[in-house]
Protein backbone atom coordinates (compact mmCIF):
# COMPACT_ATOMS: atom_id res chain seq x y z
CA UNK A 1 0.00 0.00 0.00
CA UNK A 2 1.16 3.30 -0.83
CA UNK A 3 1.83 6.28 1.52
CA UNK A 4 -1.28 8.35 -0.74
CA UNK A 5 -3.09 5.62 -0.92
CA UNK A 6 -3.59 5.67 2.97
CA UNK A 7 -4.64 9.50 2.59
CA UNK A 8 -8.24 8.24 1.27
CA UNK A 9 -9.18 6.15 4.21
CA UNK A 10 -9.14 9.19 6.69
CA UNK A 11 -12.50 11.06 5.13
CA UNK A 12 -13.46 14.11 7.00
CA UNK A 13 -10.67 13.92 9.63
CA UNK A 14 -8.83 16.83 9.34
CA UNK A 15 -5.71 16.74 7.57
CA UNK A 16 -4.26 19.75 7.84
CA UNK A 17 -4.40 23.42 9.40
CA UNK A 18 -3.16 26.70 8.34
CA UNK A 19 -1.55 29.00 10.96
CA UNK A 20 -4.92 31.60 10.21
CA UNK A 21 -6.98 28.29 11.51
CA UNK A 22 -8.28 27.39 8.34
CA UNK A 23 -8.70 23.53 8.23
CA UNK A 24 -8.39 20.94 5.24
CA UNK A 25 -9.80 17.95 5.80
CA UNK A 26 -8.53 14.19 4.37
CA UNK A 27 -10.94 14.31 1.37
CA UNK A 28 -10.74 17.93 0.97
CA UNK A 29 -6.61 17.21 0.35
CA UNK A 30 -7.26 14.30 -1.79
CA UNK A 31 -9.22 16.35 -4.27
CA UNK A 32 -6.82 19.38 -4.57
CA UNK A 33 -3.60 16.48 -4.35
CA UNK A 34 -5.70 14.96 -7.67
CA UNK A 35 -6.01 18.90 -8.69
CA UNK A 36 -2.30 19.21 -8.82
CA UNK A 37 -1.54 15.79 -10.37
CA UNK A 38 -4.00 16.48 -13.04
CA UNK A 39 -2.03 19.04 -15.16
CA UNK A 40 1.71 17.55 -14.49
CA UNK A 41 3.11 15.03 -16.65
CA UNK A 42 4.29 11.83 -15.18
CA UNK A 43 8.47 11.63 -14.39
CA UNK A 44 9.33 14.86 -14.95
CA UNK A 45 11.72 16.33 -12.01
CA UNK A 46 10.07 18.82 -10.17
CA UNK A 47 11.68 22.17 -7.85
CA UNK A 48 9.33 22.44 -4.87
CA UNK A 49 10.36 25.59 -2.84
CA UNK A 50 8.92 24.60 0.73
CA UNK A 51 7.29 26.30 3.90
CA UNK A 52 5.62 25.17 6.45
CA UNK A 53 1.42 26.20 4.81
CA UNK A 54 -0.93 24.04 3.70
CA UNK A 55 -0.35 24.73 -0.21
CA UNK A 56 3.27 23.55 -0.02
CA UNK A 57 2.14 20.23 1.23
CA UNK A 58 -0.52 20.03 -0.99
CA UNK A 59 2.03 20.28 -4.12
CA UNK A 60 4.42 18.24 -2.59
CA UNK A 61 1.53 15.39 -2.52
CA UNK A 62 0.46 16.34 -5.67
CA UNK A 63 3.75 16.11 -7.33
CA UNK A 64 3.81 12.64 -5.73
CA UNK A 65 0.31 11.57 -6.74
CA UNK A 66 1.37 12.72 -10.40
CA UNK A 67 4.54 9.85 -10.55
CA UNK A 68 6.71 13.26 -11.11
CA UNK A 69 10.28 13.73 -8.37
CA UNK A 70 10.33 16.81 -6.34
CA UNK A 71 13.29 17.94 -4.83
CA UNK A 72 12.22 19.58 -1.77
CA UNK A 73 14.08 23.40 -1.51
CA UNK A 74 14.03 25.78 1.27
CA UNK A 75 11.86 29.33 0.18
CA UNK A 76 14.75 31.16 1.13
CA UNK A 77 17.18 29.61 -0.86
CA UNK A 78 19.63 31.60 -2.03
CA UNK A 79 19.26 33.17 -5.76
CA UNK A 80 22.90 32.31 -6.68
CA UNK A 81 22.39 28.63 -5.35
CA UNK A 82 19.41 28.33 -7.18
CA UNK A 83 20.49 29.26 -10.48
CA UNK A 84 23.60 26.69 -10.21
CA UNK A 85 20.87 23.89 -8.82
CA UNK A 86 19.01 24.80 -12.05
CA UNK A 87 21.76 24.54 -14.24
CA UNK A 88 22.66 21.25 -13.16
CA UNK A 89 19.24 19.29 -12.54
CA UNK A 90 17.22 21.08 -15.50
CA UNK A 91 14.02 21.03 -14.21
CA UNK A 92 10.72 20.16 -15.94
CA UNK A 93 8.77 22.25 -13.35
CA UNK A 94 9.04 25.07 -10.52
CA UNK A 95 6.73 24.82 -7.70
CA UNK A 96 7.56 28.89 -6.10
CA UNK A 97 5.54 31.45 -4.13
CA UNK A 98 3.08 34.06 -5.87
CA UNK A 99 4.18 36.92 -7.31
CA UNK A 100 8.05 36.27 -7.74
CA UNK A 101 9.86 36.22 -11.07
CA UNK A 102 10.96 33.01 -10.91
CA UNK A 103 15.08 32.32 -12.05
CA UNK A 104 14.33 30.94 -15.66
CA UNK A 105 11.55 31.75 -17.76
CA UNK A 106 8.22 29.45 -16.97
CA UNK A 107 4.61 29.02 -18.22
CA UNK A 108 1.87 29.56 -15.41
CA UNK A 109 -0.10 26.24 -14.65
CA UNK A 110 -1.92 26.69 -11.48
CA UNK A 111 -1.89 28.63 -8.70
CA UNK A 112 -2.78 27.38 -5.07
CA UNK A 113 -2.90 29.50 -2.39
CA UNK A 114 0.53 31.38 -2.14
CA UNK A 115 1.88 28.73 -4.67
CA UNK A 116 2.28 28.44 -7.97
CA UNK A 117 3.10 25.79 -10.28
CA UNK A 118 5.35 26.60 -13.47
CA UNK A 119 6.43 24.58 -16.92
CA UNK A 120 10.02 25.06 -17.16
CA UNK A 121 11.09 26.04 -20.57
CA UNK A 122 14.03 23.53 -21.05
CA UNK A 123 14.69 20.57 -22.96
CA UNK A 124 15.11 17.57 -20.62
CA UNK A 125 18.23 15.68 -21.68
CA UNK A 126 18.53 12.96 -19.27
CA UNK A 127 16.57 9.34 -18.28
CA UNK A 128 15.21 8.78 -15.08
CA UNK A 129 14.82 6.19 -12.99
CA UNK A 130 11.44 4.19 -12.44
CA UNK A 131 12.13 3.14 -8.84
CA UNK A 132 12.68 7.28 -8.31
CA UNK A 133 10.36 8.77 -6.30
CA UNK A 134 11.90 11.98 -4.62
CA UNK A 135 15.10 13.70 -4.52
CA UNK A 136 16.16 15.38 -0.60
CA UNK A 137 19.15 17.39 -0.17
CA UNK A 138 21.85 16.03 2.32
CA UNK A 139 22.42 17.81 5.52
CA UNK A 140 19.82 20.22 5.20
CA UNK A 141 21.88 22.06 2.72
CA UNK A 142 20.58 24.07 0.07
CA UNK A 143 23.15 25.35 -1.60
CA UNK A 144 25.03 21.38 -2.69
CA UNK A 145 23.50 19.60 -5.56
CA UNK A 146 23.91 16.58 -3.50
CA UNK A 147 20.81 14.87 -3.33
CA UNK A 148 20.15 11.54 -2.05
CA UNK A 149 17.74 9.25 -4.06
CA UNK A 150 14.61 7.78 -2.41
CA UNK A 151 12.01 5.66 -3.51
CA UNK A 152 8.40 5.57 -2.30
CA UNK A 153 8.79 2.03 -0.35
CA UNK A 154 11.58 4.32 1.44
CA UNK A 155 9.14 7.03 2.75
CA UNK A 156 6.37 4.25 3.11
CA UNK A 157 7.99 2.33 5.29
CA UNK A 158 9.60 4.69 7.62
CA UNK A 159 7.08 6.58 8.29
CA UNK A 160 4.82 3.48 9.06
CA UNK A 161 8.01 2.55 11.64
CA UNK A 162 7.77 5.88 13.37
CA UNK A 163 3.84 5.74 13.13
CA UNK A 164 4.04 2.21 14.77
CA UNK A 165 6.63 3.38 17.58
CA UNK A 166 5.17 6.81 18.73
CA UNK A 167 1.63 5.00 18.61
CA UNK A 168 0.60 8.20 16.49
CA UNK A 169 -3.20 7.89 16.00
CA UNK A 170 -5.79 9.97 14.20
CA UNK A 171 -6.46 12.03 17.73
CA UNK A 172 -2.62 13.27 16.92
CA UNK A 173 -2.32 16.94 16.25
CA UNK A 174 1.53 17.59 15.26
CA UNK A 175 2.77 21.39 14.99
CA UNK A 176 5.81 21.87 12.67
CA UNK A 177 8.97 23.52 13.65
CA UNK A 178 11.33 22.15 11.31
CA UNK A 179 11.44 23.21 7.48
CA UNK A 180 9.82 20.72 5.36
CA UNK A 181 12.88 20.57 3.05
CA UNK A 182 14.35 19.26 5.95
CA UNK A 183 14.40 15.34 6.15
CA UNK A 184 13.44 15.23 9.49
CA UNK A 185 10.87 17.65 8.88
CA UNK A 186 9.18 16.14 6.11
CA UNK A 187 9.17 12.59 7.91
CA UNK A 188 6.76 14.39 10.64
CA UNK A 189 4.57 15.37 8.25
CA UNK A 190 4.45 12.11 6.20
CA UNK A 191 3.76 9.93 9.90
CA UNK A 192 1.37 11.95 10.55
CA UNK A 193 -0.51 11.95 7.44
CA UNK A 194 0.15 8.49 7.03
CA UNK A 195 -1.70 7.42 10.33
CA UNK A 196 -5.02 9.94 9.72
CA UNK A 197 -3.76 12.95 12.08
CA UNK A 198 -3.33 16.27 11.84
CA UNK A 199 -0.96 18.92 11.18
CA UNK A 200 -0.82 22.14 11.99
CA UNK A 201 1.45 23.72 10.17
CA UNK A 202 3.13 26.67 11.71
CA UNK A 203 5.83 29.35 10.72
CA UNK A 204 6.96 30.86 14.19
CA UNK A 205 9.69 30.32 15.89
CA UNK A 206 9.95 28.78 19.48
CA UNK A 207 10.97 32.29 20.81
CA UNK A 208 7.53 33.58 19.61
CA UNK A 209 4.71 34.39 21.42
CA UNK A 210 3.00 33.35 18.26
CA UNK A 211 4.02 29.81 18.35
CA UNK A 212 2.86 29.13 22.04
CA UNK A 213 -0.24 30.88 21.42
CA UNK A 214 -1.06 28.59 18.55
CA UNK A 215 -0.05 25.51 20.01
CA UNK A 216 -3.00 26.40 22.46
CA UNK A 217 -5.58 27.35 20.08
CA UNK A 218 -4.62 24.47 18.06
CA UNK A 219 -4.85 21.94 20.56
CA UNK A 220 -1.45 20.35 19.01
CA UNK A 221 -0.42 17.49 21.06
CA UNK A 222 3.43 16.80 19.82
CA UNK A 223 6.19 18.73 18.40
CA UNK A 224 9.95 17.89 17.22
CA UNK A 225 13.07 19.59 17.41
CA UNK A 226 16.88 19.04 16.50
CA UNK A 227 19.48 20.09 19.12
CA UNK A 228 19.77 23.95 18.76
CA UNK A 229 15.82 23.81 19.33
CA UNK A 230 15.97 21.88 22.55
CA UNK A 231 19.21 24.39 23.47
CA UNK A 232 16.75 27.33 22.82
CA UNK A 233 13.95 25.67 25.12
CA UNK A 234 16.26 24.68 27.64
CA UNK A 235 17.48 28.44 28.12
CA UNK A 236 14.02 29.56 28.18
CA UNK A 237 12.06 26.74 30.86
CA UNK A 238 8.94 27.68 28.73
CA UNK A 239 7.52 24.45 28.86
CA UNK A 240 5.23 24.51 32.32
CA UNK A 241 1.66 22.89 32.88
CA UNK A 242 -0.07 25.09 31.08
CA UNK A 243 0.70 23.26 27.64
CA UNK A 244 -1.80 20.63 28.41
CA UNK A 245 -2.75 19.43 25.05
CA UNK A 246 1.42 18.15 24.93
CA UNK A 247 1.33 14.18 24.81
CA UNK A 248 4.93 13.86 23.64
CA UNK A 249 8.02 15.62 22.22
CA UNK A 250 11.12 14.24 19.68
CA UNK A 251 14.17 15.14 19.32
CA UNK A 252 16.77 14.06 16.62
CA UNK A 253 19.39 15.68 14.30
CA UNK A 254 22.33 15.26 16.29
CA UNK A 255 23.21 14.67 20.12
CA UNK A 256 22.03 16.75 23.05
CA UNK A 257 24.65 18.47 25.25
CA UNK A 258 25.10 17.35 28.20
CA UNK A 259 23.75 20.60 30.10
CA UNK A 260 20.92 20.79 27.79
CA UNK A 261 19.79 17.20 28.18
CA UNK A 262 20.08 17.86 32.02
CA UNK A 263 17.48 20.35 31.70
CA UNK A 264 15.01 19.16 29.44
CA UNK A 265 14.86 16.04 31.36
CA UNK A 266 14.00 17.97 34.79
CA UNK A 267 11.61 20.10 32.44
CA UNK A 268 9.86 17.23 31.10
CA UNK A 269 9.38 14.88 34.20
CA UNK A 270 8.11 17.87 36.20
CA UNK A 271 5.16 18.55 33.83
CA UNK A 272 5.18 14.41 33.26
CA UNK A 273 5.93 15.23 29.11
CA UNK A 274 7.84 12.14 27.70
CA UNK A 275 10.51 13.20 25.60
CA UNK A 276 11.85 10.13 22.65
CA UNK A 277 15.20 11.08 21.32
CA UNK A 278 15.84 9.54 17.98
CA UNK A 279 18.69 9.02 15.32
CA UNK A 280 19.17 9.26 11.84
CA UNK A 281 20.21 10.22 9.09
CA UNK A 282 18.46 11.36 5.40
CA UNK A 283 19.97 8.63 3.46
CA UNK A 284 17.69 6.02 5.91
CA UNK A 285 14.88 8.68 5.14
CA UNK A 286 15.62 9.64 7.61
CA UNK A 287 15.18 8.07 10.97
CA UNK A 288 17.16 4.90 12.11
CA UNK A 289 16.73 4.39 15.77
CA UNK A 290 14.98 5.50 18.93
CA UNK A 291 15.70 5.83 22.71
CA UNK A 292 11.87 5.04 24.69
CA UNK A 293 11.20 8.06 27.09
CA UNK A 294 10.99 5.86 30.21
CA UNK A 295 14.75 4.51 29.50
CA UNK A 296 15.76 8.37 29.67
CA UNK A 297 16.90 7.92 32.78
CA UNK A 298 19.26 4.94 32.84
CA UNK A 299 20.11 5.49 29.02
CA UNK A 300 19.80 8.91 28.19
CA UNK A 301 23.18 9.03 25.82
CA UNK A 302 22.21 6.29 23.86
CA UNK A 303 20.38 6.45 19.92
CA UNK A 304 18.34 3.89 21.74
CA UNK A 305 17.55 0.74 19.67
CA UNK A 306 16.56 0.43 16.13
CA UNK A 307 12.71 1.27 14.58
CA UNK A 308 10.95 -1.43 13.64
CA UNK A 309 12.22 -3.26 10.35
CA UNK A 310 15.73 -1.88 10.73
CA UNK A 311 18.90 -3.69 12.08
CA UNK A 312 22.23 -2.43 13.33
CA UNK A 313 25.45 -3.63 13.29
CA UNK A 314 29.05 -2.18 14.19
CA UNK A 315 32.48 -3.30 11.96
CA UNK A 316 36.18 -2.33 12.99
CA UNK A 317 38.41 -1.06 10.62
CA UNK A 318 38.91 -4.12 8.08
CA UNK A 319 35.59 -4.51 8.24
CA UNK A 320 34.79 -7.34 10.63
CA UNK A 321 31.46 -7.81 12.92
CA UNK A 322 32.03 -6.44 16.74
CA UNK A 323 30.16 -8.71 18.49
CA UNK A 324 31.96 -7.66 22.13
CA UNK A 325 29.64 -5.56 23.90
CA UNK A 326 31.02 -1.27 24.60
CA UNK A 327 33.91 -2.21 21.85
CA UNK A 328 33.57 0.49 19.39
CA UNK A 329 33.56 0.42 15.73
CA UNK A 330 31.62 1.90 12.66
CA UNK A 331 27.93 1.67 13.24
CA UNK A 332 26.11 0.05 10.33
CA UNK A 333 22.43 0.15 9.27
CA UNK A 334 20.14 -2.09 6.61
CA UNK A 335 16.46 -1.61 5.96
CA UNK A 336 13.60 -0.75 3.62
CA UNK A 337 14.28 2.66 4.48
CA UNK A 338 17.80 3.40 3.16
CA UNK A 339 18.03 4.95 -0.12
CA UNK A 340 18.96 4.10 -3.16
CA UNK A 341 22.35 6.30 -3.65
CA UNK A 342 23.29 9.86 -4.08
CA UNK A 343 22.78 12.20 -7.22
CA UNK A 344 25.13 15.25 -7.94
CA UNK A 345 23.23 16.56 -11.15
CA UNK A 346 20.55 14.95 -13.50
CA UNK A 347 22.67 12.37 -14.99
CA UNK A 348 22.64 10.34 -11.81
CA UNK A 349 18.55 10.26 -11.97
CA UNK A 350 19.52 7.51 -14.03
CA UNK A 351 20.78 4.99 -11.37
CA UNK A 352 19.54 2.29 -9.63
CA UNK A 353 19.94 1.16 -5.50
CA UNK A 354 23.82 1.53 -5.36
CA UNK A 355 23.28 0.97 -1.59
CA UNK A 356 21.08 -2.20 -1.40
CA UNK A 357 19.27 -1.31 1.29
CA UNK A 358 22.16 -1.23 3.60
CA UNK A 359 24.30 1.96 4.91
CA UNK A 360 27.31 2.94 6.82
CA UNK A 361 26.54 5.47 8.72
CA UNK A 362 30.37 7.17 9.14
CA UNK A 363 29.42 7.29 13.12
CA UNK A 364 31.78 5.24 15.66
CA UNK A 365 29.69 4.20 18.21
CA UNK A 366 29.13 1.10 20.88
CA UNK A 367 26.77 -1.40 22.20
CA UNK A 368 26.08 -2.14 25.85
CA UNK A 369 24.94 -5.37 27.36
CA UNK A 370 21.18 -4.45 26.67
CA UNK A 371 21.21 -4.00 23.47
CA UNK A 372 21.22 0.14 23.45
CA UNK A 373 23.76 2.13 20.79
CA UNK A 374 25.84 4.83 22.03
CA UNK A 375 27.51 7.21 19.26
CA UNK A 376 30.47 8.61 20.32
CA UNK A 377 31.62 10.27 17.31
CA UNK A 378 32.58 10.38 13.47
CA UNK A 379 35.05 8.70 11.38
CA UNK A 380 36.41 11.77 10.26
CA UNK A 381 35.81 13.78 13.10
CA UNK A 382 39.48 13.15 15.01
CA UNK A 383 43.18 14.54 14.53
CA UNK A 384 46.16 13.39 15.91
CA UNK A 385 48.20 16.69 17.74
CA UNK A 386 51.51 16.42 19.62
CA UNK A 387 50.58 12.73 19.68
CA UNK A 388 46.99 12.44 21.65
CA UNK A 389 44.09 11.27 19.40
CA UNK A 390 41.85 13.84 19.84
CA UNK A 391 37.82 13.32 19.23
CA UNK A 392 36.56 16.65 17.91
CA UNK A 393 33.22 15.71 18.68
CA UNK A 394 33.80 15.21 22.46
CA UNK A 395 36.05 18.67 22.24
CA UNK A 396 32.72 20.03 21.19
CA UNK A 397 30.33 18.41 23.76
CA UNK A 398 32.79 19.34 26.81
CA UNK A 399 33.15 22.90 26.11
CA UNK A 400 29.15 21.98 25.82
CA UNK A 401 28.58 21.35 29.34
CA UNK A 402 30.52 24.23 30.03
CA UNK A 403 28.04 26.56 28.69
CA UNK A 404 30.41 27.40 25.36
CA UNK A 405 28.53 26.84 21.82
CA UNK A 406 30.91 26.20 19.13
CA UNK A 407 32.69 24.26 15.98
CA UNK A 408 35.89 22.50 16.10
CA UNK A 409 37.81 21.34 13.49
CA UNK A 410 41.18 21.44 12.13
CA UNK A 411 43.84 19.03 11.26
CA UNK A 412 47.00 17.13 12.84
CA UNK A 413 48.97 20.24 13.64
CA UNK A 414 46.04 22.65 15.32
CA UNK A 415 42.99 22.29 16.67
CA UNK A 416 40.49 25.58 15.23
CA UNK A 417 37.56 26.38 17.43
CA UNK A 418 35.41 28.89 16.96
CA UNK A 419 33.20 29.99 19.63
CA UNK A 420 29.58 31.96 19.38
CA UNK A 421 28.95 34.71 21.82
CA UNK A 422 30.38 37.51 24.58
CA UNK A 423 33.10 34.61 26.18
CA UNK A 424 36.65 35.13 27.22
CA UNK A 425 39.05 33.60 25.30
CA UNK A 426 41.45 32.71 28.30
CA UNK A 427 38.49 30.64 29.82
CA UNK A 428 37.62 28.24 27.35
CA UNK A 429 41.53 27.91 26.89
CA UNK A 430 41.73 26.68 30.45
CA UNK A 431 39.23 24.48 29.86
CA UNK A 432 40.62 23.05 26.83
CA UNK A 433 44.21 22.31 28.49
CA UNK A 434 42.60 21.15 32.08
CA UNK A 435 40.58 18.33 29.60
CA UNK A 436 43.11 18.01 27.16
CA UNK A 437 46.68 17.88 28.56
CA UNK A 438 47.69 19.58 25.42
CA UNK A 439 49.63 22.13 25.37
CA UNK A 440 47.91 25.96 24.66
CA UNK A 441 49.59 26.10 21.36
CA UNK A 442 47.90 23.31 20.30
CA UNK A 443 44.63 25.66 19.79
CA UNK A 444 43.52 28.57 17.94
CA UNK A 445 40.31 30.19 19.48
CA UNK A 446 38.25 32.86 17.72
CA UNK A 447 35.08 34.35 18.81
CA UNK A 448 32.40 35.31 16.57
CA UNK A 449 28.88 36.91 17.68
CA UNK A 450 26.30 34.03 15.75
CA UNK A 451 27.48 30.57 14.61
CA UNK A 452 26.34 29.70 10.69
CA UNK A 453 23.14 27.13 10.78
CA UNK A 454 21.61 25.42 8.11
CA UNK A 455 17.52 26.26 7.81
CA UNK A 456 17.04 23.20 10.14
CA UNK A 457 19.22 25.23 12.91
CA UNK A 458 22.16 22.86 12.78
CA UNK A 459 25.90 24.18 12.61
CA UNK A 460 27.32 24.90 9.45
CA UNK A 461 31.06 23.22 9.94
CA UNK A 462 32.58 24.44 6.39
CA UNK A 463 30.79 28.33 6.85
CA UNK A 464 32.19 28.35 10.63
CA UNK A 465 36.00 27.36 9.46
Amino acid sequence: MSLLSELGRFTSQTALIGSDGVELSYTTLVREVARVARVMKPRELVFLHCANNIESVVFYLGILNANAIPILLDDGIPLTNLTALIDCYQPSYAVVSSGLTYAVQGKELLVAGDRVLIAVESQRDYEISDELAQLMTTSGSTGSPKCVRQTEENLRTNSSAIRDYLEITPGDRAITTLPMSYSYGLSIINSHLISGASIVMNQASVTQKDFWKLLNVSGANNFGGVPYLFDVLARMKVLKDEFKSLRYITQAGGKLASQTFGKMLEMCNRINLPLVLMYGQTEASPRMSYLPSEMLSTKGQSIGVPIPGGQFWLEDERGRVIKEHNHVGELHYSGRNVVLGYAESRVDLIKGDDFLGKLATGDLARCDEDGYYYVVGRKTRFLKIHGHRVNLDSLEEMLGNYGFVCVCTGNDKQIDIVVEGDVDRSRIINRLIENTNLHQSAFAVSVVKTLPRSVSGKLVYRQAE
